[in-house]
């Protein structure tokens, strides 16, 4: 599978790096130099939190309480990452998605399944309904022209 470094974009997921670094969901730190060196390696990259551990759901809203029971709640970070940034963000792309008739839930599925370097994405469930849904998400499929209109959603 070629890879196009000058196209990839800053990651909105976590990842873990080759040394076991943990980088933050919607941070530049998991974004070209990541993918760069998963190219040059031949090698498949794997995002840690492709959900961004929740924020690429739905389920958080600007000004709304953090639901109960998520993993912003469990592990406080709320203030870390519920910003108004990060919501600038995910409005942008939810609106986008919502356009096409897709949940952003879909979207995150699909942008990172277009992205070449990403070998698979693998997303935790805390229910059946959760599986279903994640499973389902996978099957849109971005055209490169729509996967560049999200990059630069993102930047």
């Amino acid at each position: 599978m070629p890879c196009y470094p000058s196209r990839i974009p800053r990651s909105l997921t976590g990842c873990y790096g080759r040394n076991g670094t943990k980088f933050e969901p919607l941070s530049a730190y998991c974004g070209t130099w990541t993918l760069l060196a998963v190219c040059k390696a031949c090698q498949g990259h794997l995002p840690f939190f492709p959900l961004a551990s929740g924020l690429l759901t739905g389920k958080y809203r600007r000004g709304a309480a953090v639901p109960a029971g998520t993993r912003v709640e469990k592990w406080a970070m709320a203030e870390r990452v519920l910003t108004d940034a990060n919501f600038d963000i995910l409005e942008r792309l939810e609106a986008w998605a919502q356009e096409r008739n897709h949940t952003l839930l879909e979207l995150a599925f699909a942008w990172l399944l277009a992205t070449p370097e990403v070998a698979s994405v693998i997303a935790g469930a805390t229910s059946p309904d959760q599986i279903r849904t994640n499973a389902a998400a996978g099957t849109w499929e971005l055209t490169s022209d729509e996967a560049d209109e999200v990059r630069r959603l993102v930047s």
